[in-house]
């Protein structure tokens, strides 16, 4: 089944592209099965779980991942993504087509979390995918990027994992003093804009313009208030993964080829996985 859905990503028209992104919007509405869903943030308990880092375009990576996890042969398997799902690497389009496709197959195993580059309002560079659809659909990339805005705003941008992960695309924001907190857009710029600093204790702002570095001490204050006990992020460029706060959070990164990168990483978590023996779970390519 991978070979023949990468082939329809390359191979995909405007019109199948946006009628499926238009199924996915559908899909998304109709929320997740013995999940806990409100505004933005949900709360999931799954025994096998793997979690994707930033993509940006690399089919390979995803490609890669698929197969190395053997996603199609494992029907209790569920795969987390952190956003980022395009600009910068050259099939951001093709990785979109084929993520939409994996949700509307498989809507409860295709978890999708939103990045900061599926957050519009606040402007970033660059920002490809516009150029990227147009080139690939000429006349009808306007519609089609419009109707992707729909579902960017559909996406989760936090998740409590088996009540122990605080999963989400950037960090924690700097003053959060209980799950709820997270529900809605309040925290939305903060959540996927900012990113741990081993070196820094509190906050400061970030250079990338939006969102704050945050210290050792807010990273254990956030999974104190959520009754978590690490966070599992991506966003930030590494060669596949990094640690950061003693331990308290992991970063994952799955795309190579946009940042010349030597390996991509994902995270494998079952139903033996302890807090502790998390790090065992990163699975490089």
């Amino acid at each position: 089944m991978l070979e023949k859905l990468i082939r329809q990503s390359r191979e995909s028209d405007a019109d199948t592209f946006l009628a499926l992104v238009r199924r996915c919007i559908d899909t998304m509405q109709q929320g997740i099965l013995d999940a806990k869903i409100k505004d933005g943030y949900i709360e999931l308990e799954r025994s096998n779980v793997i979690i994707v880092g930033d993509l940006h375009g690399d089919l390979d990576a995803l490609e890669t991942i698929l197969d190395k996890t053997r996603f199609f042969d494992k029907y209790a398997l569920t795969i987390i993504f952190l956003g980022d799902y395009g600009d910068r690497g050259k099939e951001s389009v093709e990785v979109y087509h084929l993520i939409l496709n994996l949700k509307i197959r498989f809507p409860d195993r295709i978890i999708l979390l939103r990045g900061n580059h599926e957050c519009l309002e606040l402007p970033f560079a660059p920002h490809d995918l516009p150029n990227m659809l147009y080139d690939k659909f000429g006349s009808k990339a306007e519609i089609i990027y419009d109707t992707l805005k729909e579902l960017f705003e559909l996406l989760h941008h936090t998740l409590i994992l088996n009540d122990q992960y605080l999963v989400l695309h950037g960090g924690v924001p700097i003053d959060i003093s209980s799950r709820d907190d997270f529900v809605g857009r309040g925290a939305l710029e903060q959540i996927l804009w900012n990113d741990p600093r081993d070196e820094i204790k509190g906050y400061m702002p970030s250079w990338r313009g939006y969102g704050y570095y945050f210290g050792r001490d807010i990273t254990a204050k956030a999974l104190k208030a959520t009754n978590t006990t690490r966070v599992i992020r991506a966003h930030e460029p590494c060669n596949g993964y990094k640690i950061n706060h003693n331990g308290l959070i992991i970063t994952i990164f799955s795309c190579k080829i946009p940042y010349g990168n030597e390996q991509g990483a994902y995270l494998s978590i079952d139903k033996d996985t302890t807090p502790e023996r998390l790090l065992d779970g990163i699975e490089i390519f």
